[in-house]
């Protein structure tokens, strides 16, 4: 009676091994964030090339924070 039990089981786990290790065949969108961060930059105004882009900071300007310790 147990190795009725142990062989269906192992029968089981078997089938169960063999159906998980499948390959999805789903295949999600890859997406480039970095395309996408240019195009919405692009599209909302010309950051780098504007008098005013707080995204750009001095080496001297990280100095003074550093040595001040704000930074």
């Amino acid at each position: 009676m147990l190795k009725k039990y142990f062989s269906i089981l192992s029968i089981f786990f078997a089938l169960m091994f063999i159906v998980s290790c499948s390959d999805d065949k789903t295949t999600e969108p890859t997406i480039n964030e970095a395309e996408v961060l240019a195009q919405y930059i692009e599209s909302t105004t010309d950051f780098i090339n504007s008098s005013y882009h707080p995204g750009t900071i001095s080496a001297t300007d990280v100095k003074t924070l550093v040595t001040s310790g704000k930074a």
